[in-house]
Parts: C-alpha cells; structure tokens; sequence
C-alpha cells in the first residue's frame, strides 16, 4: 500500500475523531494533503482534565504500523500514577493488530480507563507526604551502609546545582550504590538530559522521527545530522526513556547513548521551543551549532555533550557549522 493511500486512510479516522470529540481534539500537526509525507500527522484528545493522549500517525499506519501514542498527564498526577498509567497505554496499543484502523479502539480503551488512572493519582497524591518520608529514609539507610574508604567528589550538573557521587577506595563508584541512586531519582521524577551518538545520521526519515517524538514528548535540545550524528534531549525522565526506546528501535549502522545525567529543572529558555522549552529539538548544521546553543544554557550541558561525543572544546570539529 502506496504512502498516498496510508494518508487517505489516516485523514477519514482523523475526521470521524474530530466530529466524535469536538471540544476535545486539537490538530498539532495538519496534513496538506494525501500526497504529502514531508512530515506525519500529530494531534492531542483530551481525554479528562489531567490526561490528554498525544497521538502522531507514522506513514506506514494503518498498512504496517501502529499510532505512537503516548499519555501527557497534569501536575496533579504524581510520578507512581503517571508511569502505571502509560504502562497501561501501552498494554492497550500493543494489542491492537496492526493493518487496521485502530485510533478509535484506543481512544475508547482509553475513555474506559481513565477513570481508574484518576483513582491512582488521587490515591497517590493522598499517600505522598508518608512515601516522601520513606524514600528519604531509605537513602539514608544506602548511604549508611555503603561500607568501606569512600570519597565524595562534587559534581556540578547542568543547572547550576551539586551532585555528590561516592567512590570507592579505588576512585571507582560503586556499582550497587550507583545503581541504587540511579533507581531512586527515576522513582522521583524529574529532569533528564541525553547525549545520543550515532555513526551517521543522515535518513530523511529519521530526521523527521526526531524531530516528530521530541515534540510530541516535550522535549528540547539539538539535532545534528551528517558524520557523526548527534543528538543532545532534555525533558521527563519518562519521555526522554522513550525517545531512546523508538530511537533504539530502528536500523542504525551504530548508536549509543554516550552520556546521561538526571535531576535539576529544564534549562532550556529558547532555542529549541521557546520559553519554558519543551517544543521539540532544533536542528542544527554542525556540531558547533550544538555547542554554542547549550553554552547558553549552561557550562555543564556544554562540557557533557563535548565529553559525550569524546571532542575537545578547542577541536576544529566543533567550529561553527562543523
């Protein structure tokens, strides 16, 4: 089935939602017509005043693929409620067959659970004050007993704030306690910054894939396509996890994530969305643009994306355009 007849298709499911959901359904990203594929349709449902699914349509749907269907929740939804949420999301995508039309199915599975999704939310926002002392108290409890000669070495993070890693007595850290922390500040929600590295990046199609998730998941930061490729993203922990997952998910000749870092607020202010950010990366030509673009969010993202893509500030290849 030709790219021009997946549209076609896609357009008549888009117009039964919009008459279905008047009030609800809001286009993000409107296709010309059938004949265009420069980009894939996006668009939002609010499917309850906490909950809207964030919905784009890939060309290959519905012939061979599945909508990326993804869940926004309100600051009222707590970080334990939001991840059981999208797990059930996605329990509920992943059941539909693909080579059929499948958005009303999920828009009305979706309408059927919300209920319980709000249930959680309520019932974790109840229990957050006794969970907050817990988690607090459990930290104390690893770092009591992470045992043996350690040093604690400051690190300074994106946005300004201190970290303190722990190593062992061979300057190592420790792997357990590593892994522990690790665990801990996922469970707490917040910021997560990314340096994706890739032998090339230079398929129209993955292009527009990034460029397409990161909006769609409110995302921010830098896209350098070419030799190598690179990509810096910043957003929720659980959005920047899945534009990995789909980016992982496709045919790469290679492709890392060279570095990480959790914690903090966004940084981004404008460049990649404007203020407060989160309106998807920006594409840039070189990995200098990709520099001096984080260099106005702060020295630290700057220094982690040069040491993610193992270049020296002062390298030619991060001239301007290089």
């Amino acid at each position: 089935m030709s790219d021009t007849d997946n549209r076609e298709r896609q357009q008549a499911e888009l117009d039964l939602l919009a008459s279905m959901y008047p009030s609800e359904y809001t286009i993000k990203s409107p296709v010309e017509s059938s004949t265009d594929v420069s980009h894939d349709p996006a668009f939002t449902l609010q499917i309850h005043p906490s909950f809207a699914l964030s919905i784009t349509l890939p060309r290959a749907y519905p012939a061979s693929a599945k909508p990326h269907v993804y869940l926004d929740c309100g600051g009222d939804v707590g970080t334990h409620a939001r991840r059981a949420a999208r797990r059930e999301l996605a329990r509920i995508v992943e059941e539909q067959d693909a080579g059929s039309e499948v958005l009303d199915l999920v828009v009305s599975a979706c309408f059927e659970a919300v209920g319980g999704w709000t249930d959680a939310a309520a019932a974790a926002a109840a229990a957050a004050p006794d969970a907050d002392v817990e988690q607090r108290h459990q930290q104390h409890q690893r770092q009591s007993h992470a045992g043996g000669d350690e040093e604690e070495e400051e690190a300074t993070v994106g946005n300004g704030s201190s970290v303190v890693v722990k190593k062992g007595g061979g300057g190592k850290e420790d792997a357990a306690a590593a892994a522990a922390r690790g665990k801990a500040r996922k469970e707490a929600g917040g910021i997560k910054r990314v340096v994706i590295w890739s032998h090339h990046l230079l398929a129209t199609s993955k292009r527009r894939d990034i460029l397409t998730w990161s909006k769609e998941l409110h995302l921010s930061g830098f896209s350098r396509p070419g030799y190598p490729g690179a990509v810096f993203a910043e957003g929720e922990v659980e959005s920047v996890d899945e534009f990995v997952r789909r980016l992982k998910a496709l045919r790469w000749q290679a492709l890392q994530v060279r570095a990480e870092e959790v914690g903090g607020e966004r940084l981004c202010r404008d460049d990649a969305g404007g203020e407060g950010g989160g309106q998807g990366v920006k594409e840039v030509e070189g990995l200098g643009d990709v520099v001096e673009g984080l260099g106005r969010w702060g020295e630290g993202v700057r220094e982690m994306f040069l040491d993610g893509m193992k270049i020296s500030a002062s390298s030619s290849s991060v001239g301007k355009g290089g």
